[in-house]
């Protein structure tokens, strides 16, 4: 008997499902405490609610509570706060929705340690600049709200790898060796993110990558 195919945006798009239904339920309040083990890095989020999210054992973080934004576009109904994935360590604890989560993972997954492996190297941290914030996008006066107001959104930096090296957007992008790798992450997030820009699309993005999960018949990768 033969094994069916199934594609990787097919996989992807089950995925998304998924962690949409987790989104919607309930958050139990000792849960995190009984599905994994406070780490320091987390338990200043907050007491008793840290531990597995999204119905990803290998992601880490509490759910917080619904976010109403300045602005009626911004907010979050079910956000969850992510110190880890895939066993890397985020730089600071960063606010994004469930399916945000599944992107960032298929791009951790599928993208950072296999680019990296190529190189003998290992991730230890991802270096995020932003993920939720309710503003515009580019912070333009009067524009369109940003997929950071709704918690679709994450900004990368970097990445700080095991030997103790960090690789910077900013620095390693025109660099040999650094900017195979930079340009291999960037092109490796296109399709699980739906839009990827970095220091090539404009301006705005020269010193770090900016990924979301906004709906578009096809990826906007620049």
């Amino acid at each position: 008997m033969r094994t069916p195919i199934i594609s990787i945006p097919l996989l992807l798009a089950a995925t998304v499902v998924l962690a949409q239904n987790v989104e919607s339920e309930p958050v139990r309040e000792s849960q995190g405490a009984a599905l994994s083990k406070p780490m320091s890095g987390a338990q200043a989020l907050r007491v008793g609610d840290v531990g597995w999210v999204c119905g990803f054992e290998d992601v880490i973080g509490l759910r917080a509570r619904p976010i109403s934004g300045e602005r009626k576009e911004c907010g979050i109904a079910f956000p969850v706060r992510v110190v880890r994935v895939g066993g890397i360590k985020l730089s600071r604890p960063t606010t994004m929705t469930c399916s945000t989560v599944v992107a960032l993972r298929f791009w951790v997954e599928t993208g950072v340690k296999p680019v990296l492996d190529r190189f003998g190297w290992k991730a230890e941290r991802l270096e995020v600049a932003g993920g939720y914030a309710c503003k515009t996008i580019n912070n333009t006066p009067g524009g369109d709200i940003s997929e950071h107001g709704k918690g679709h959104a994450i900004d990368i930096v970097g990445l700080g790898l095991s030997n103790g090296y960090t690789i910077t957007v900013s620095d390693g992008w025109q660099r040999r060796l650094e900017g195979q790798v930079l340009r291999r992450l960037h092109r490796a997030a296109c399709g699980p993110f739906r839009t990827v820009l970095g220091p090539e699309a404009d301006r705005f993005h020269r010193n770090h990558f900016h990924f979301d999960i906004k709906n578009r018949s096809s990826p906007y990768c620049r």
